[in-house]
């Protein structure tokens, strides 16, 4: 069987009202890492906040690890058209890529009914 890679994705973008003057790192996504990793498929988390990547640099990164899934962190709504743009370039050059956005729901807490 070929191994599942998936993408992770923190957005290059402001943040929410808590945290948006403050660079941290993104602990949602660290338990979710876990609990993919528990389930036997192959994460890497990609910070595009903390890297303060462009669009294109992402969908680069993330091409070049040649996942099966990406998902994003949606938690912010400021968020959107930088997720759109990373997931355009993602699937002009992969249409196989499935993509999905983490919203209105915290994966990290809920993490096997997100499976």
């Amino acid at each position: 069987m070929k191994e599942r890679k998936i993408v992770l994705v923190n957005p290059n973008n402001s943040g929410n009202y808590v945290q948006g003057t403050i660079d941290r790192e993104h602990l949602g996504l660290g338990y979710l890492y876990s609990e993919v990793k528990d389930q036997g498929l192959n994460p890497t988390i990609l910070d595009c906040r903390l890297t303060k990547q462009t669009p294109e640099e992402a969908a680069e990164d993330i091409l070049s690890l040649n996942p099966a899934i990406v998902g994003f962190s949606l938690i912010a709504k400021t968020a959107t058209d930088w997720c759109e743009a990373v997931a355009k370039h993602i699937k002009e050059e992969n249409r196989d890529i499935h993509i999905d956005c983490f919203r209105k729901l915290f994966p990290h807490i809920t993490a096997q009914k997100s499976f």
